[in-house]
């Protein structure tokens, strides 16, 4: 969550706007379900979504969790022990 935080202050983006900006431009054709509580999430994810994410922003994403090992941020992994 930390580096998440830091990089999203670097880039000028709220961490929502971070997270779905990425998937937004890594796979672009993606059908996204987002789970929220409220209304007011509802309204900030499609805002965020709305919003043209950074040209740069799978570059970055990609360099600063370049060390993050893959079995933590691949999903067909994750019944694979750490």
């Amino acid at each position: 969550i930390e580096a998440i935080q830091t990089l999203s202050l670097r880039m000028n983006l709220t961490r929502r706007e971070l997270a779905l900006g990425y998937l937004k431009k890594r796979m672009p054709d993606a059908k996204l379900v987002i789970g929220v509580d409220t209304p007011e999430q509802l309204k900030e994810n499609v805002s965020s979504l709305e919003k043209q994410p950074p040209i740069n922003i799978i570059s970055m994403v990609l360099e600063h969790f370049d060390q993050v090992d893959e079995r933590v941020v691949n999903p067909l992994l994750w019944n694979n022990s750490l």
